[in-house]
């Protein structure tokens, strides 16, 4: 397996650069850069604890990345979900995030998310709203052979809307994506680009604590099963651009950009 792996690295590898990237993954400059890694680290968390922005919600499904290597970016995301009561109906909205994503070995890149602002609504006058989003996921890459890879992909997010008017109408979100990825490598013009798509299934529940009551209203998505189709572009080896679509109920896009280091 080991083998195997080293060679269908190489096979990707070299349409894109393989000398850069075979200098960037020996084994004597990855021990050299642990200080490095460390200092990234702390970077990255301060910019993102230092930029606090809308993050309802904002899975990054996206392939993984090459070991230690770390993204930043920023996507906005068009939502629209069936619940199950006619309390909440049908729901659509859109929000912007920024996110962090690591490549933390081979076998796994995680990611990151979570902020704090400030939410206006045109539905809820005389309400206001301060949104505490966290989320986090999981990819990993489960068959590799040539130019083609299969990977699993999950995400876990949550919001909670503090509402601190007199009204005391707090929300709460919760939203799990488990997807397949199948995905194609390509270079164009010498600039990777990689095309994928697969099965989804994207679940929310929903939370009302209308007068501030520790009892909720709860409501669920009703279809969950859908799937995801994507493409990223890699620029120069360092800008990320991703555009990609869940479908679960309706067609949901997103587009955003990273940088990777």
């Amino acid at each position: 397996m080991e083998d195997e792996y080293s060679d269908t690295k190489e096979i990707r590898t070299s349409r894109f650069n393989s000398t850069r990237v075979g200098e960037m993954c020996s084994p004597a400059t990855i021990n050299g850069m642990k200080s490095l890694d460390i200092l990234k680290i702390l970077c990255l968390l301060g910019f993102l604890l230092a930029n606090p922005v809308s993050l309802a919600c904002a899975q990054v499904m996206s392939p993984s990345l090459e070991r230690h290597t770390f993204e930043i970016g920023c996507m906005y995301k068009w939502y629209e979900r069936d619940f199950e009561s006619s309390f909440i109906g049908r729901e659509n909205w859109s929000s912007g995030a920024v996110y962090l994503r690591y490549g933390a070995c081979r076998w796994a890149t995680i990611s990151f998310e979570g902020g704090v602002s400030t939410v206006h609504n045109d539905d809820f006058e005389g309400i206001d709203y301060r949104r505490y989003t966290i989320g986090g996921g999981l990819t990993v890459p489960c068959y590799r052979r040539a130019d083609w890879q299969v990977e699993v992909a999950s995400h876990y997010s949550e919001i909670f809307d503090h509402d601190r008017s007199e009204n005391e109408f707090q929300k709460d979100v919760r939203d799990f994506v488990f997807a397949i990825q199948v995905e194609r490598f390509f270079s164009v013009r010498d600039q990777a680009v990689i095309v994928w798509g697969g099965p989804a299934y994207v679940y929310d529940r929903s939370l009302q604590y209308p007068g501030g009551t520790y009892l909720p209203r709860k409501d669920d998505t009703s279809h969950n099963l859908g799937f995801v189709v994507g493409a990223n572009a890699v620029l120069f080896e360092r800008v990320n651009v991703l555009l990609h679509v869940v479908y679960a109920d309706t067609f949901q896009p997103r587009l955003g950009a990273g940088i990777r280091f």
